[in-house]
Formats: structure tokens, sequence, C-alpha cells
């Protein structure tokens, strides 16, 4: 039995993921749920506790993914606190079978598994507190706001044409 052929990849994807129980850690979630709230053409929000392979049929039926995350740190060297990465597929990585996976392991295993990858992006930005608690920091709530607006910034930069990331 053969499967049947896949739509054509259509629209971006946001995926937003991490704990809502860890504080500022709820990023994610909350940066794609507030995308959701604005109903941005062609644009799939999903919020996840955390990154799974069933992810990947979602990833390979978008032409652009974004993953949005937090980190916990102080930043980079220039002082900035959101940070936009181009995502490669590598090698399908044996922690993709246990409970977490990396937006690199999920676009590997789509590309294995579907035959295609979309243009990916992780936005992360770095929050105060990732401590045990279901309330976000002030500069958590900040960063949320911030990161939802590079988020829209770079999918209107990329909606009319397919922009490879790291090209000028």
């Amino acid at each position: 039995m053969t499967a049947a052929p896949r739509p054509a990849p259509a629209g971006a994807l946001v995926i937003g993921y991490g704990s809502r129980l860890r504080s500022d850690d709820a990023l994610g979630p909350e940066v794609a749920e507030a995308l959701s709230r604005r109903r941005l053409d062609g644009v799939r929000t999903l919020a996840v506790h955390q990154l799974l392979p069933e992810l990947c049929e979602a990833i390979a039926d978008a032409e652009r993914v974004v993953f949005v995350d937090a980190r916990v740190g102080g930043g980079h060297d220039d002082g900035t606190r959101i940070a936009i990465e181009p995502v490669r597929g590598g090698a399908v990585a044996l922690s993709l079978l246990g409970h977490a996976a990396s937006p690199a392991g999920l676009c590997a295993l789509t590309a294995a598994l579907y035959h295609r990858t979309p243009t990916c992006w992780l936005v992360s930005a770095t929050v105060p507190c990732l401590d045990l608690g279901a309330e976000m920091t002030p500069a958590g709530v900040t960063a949320t706001d911030e990161v939802a607006m590079v988020v829209r910034c770079l999918l209107e930069a990329t909606s009319h044409a397919r922009v490879e990331p790291g090209a000028a």
C-alpha cells in the first residue's frame, strides 16, 4: 500500500514551546497564542510543552517554520536578548525517541519521514527565571511581547518569497 501524496506545503507554522509551570519558560507558548489571537493570514500556531516527533507532520505541511523558545542567561556579548537563528536538520538523533527533541532534530526527522524540510528558524529570548511557578516575571512578559513582534516581522519579511536562512 502506498501513502497518499502530501499536499503542497503552504504558509507558515509557529511552534512555541516551553513549560507553563516554570515561570518565564512559558514564553514560547505565550508567543504562539498571542500570534494565534491576531489571526495572521497563512499562519498556523501551536503552543506545546515540549518538542516531540508528532510535530513532524505539521512541519512537513508548512513552507516556513518558526520555533519559539526561552533561554536563561545573560544574553549575547552584544547585549541583545532576542536571537534569530536558522535551523538546519542534521542526523536524526536517538534522543528523538525520548521525551524531547530539538528544532534541528525535528527538521532532520521531518526530512527522513516526509522527504522535505521547510525553511526553519529558532527565535529565542533570554529570560531571567525558569524556576517553578505559574506566573511570568515582568521581564518575561516584556520579552514575550517583543518576541511576538520579532516573529511577526520575520513572517512578513519571508511571506512573498522563499528565503533561505542566512541569505542576504
